[in-house]
């Protein structure tokens, strides 16, 4: 469980920190992939890992991050029983949350020039 908790983890950090990496047809293409999956650690995990594996690019950064995290929980704070369970309770929406937090905000739109 502990490398699945690993990269979760890591795939949020992603999300917080290089949103840019993730297209907006890949953030509608991950959330659909993790509400078809049961709140399960070991698949969401599983899931995760395979889609980022065919995109390197979003790969290469989240091993990474991976390679430089400690041992933090879910919601990046030092992990605990208790805290690993109330994770993996809420860890659907955790990571369907984080995803669509991700997103960049919509640029305003221009001013239309006055005659």
């Amino acid at each position: 469980m502990e490398a699945e908790n690993k990269l979760l983890l890591a795939f949020q950090q992603l999300l917080n920190i290089q949103p840019e990496l993730i297209k907006d047809s890949e953030r509608t293409e991950l959330e659909a992939l993790i509400i078809s999956l049961p709140n399960d650690t070991k698949q969401l995990a599983d899931a995760i890992a395979r889609w980022c594996n065919s995109h390197s690019q979003i790969n290469h950064a989240l091993m990474e991050i991976m390679a430089s995290e400690g041992s933090r929980g879910i919601a990046g704070t030092f992990s605990t029983p208790e805290i690993q369970l109330e994770d993996e309770k809420n860890l659907r929406s955790t990571l369907i949350n984080a995803l669509r937090q991700s997103s960049p905000p919509e640029k305003p739109k221009p001013p239309t020039p006055k005659s």
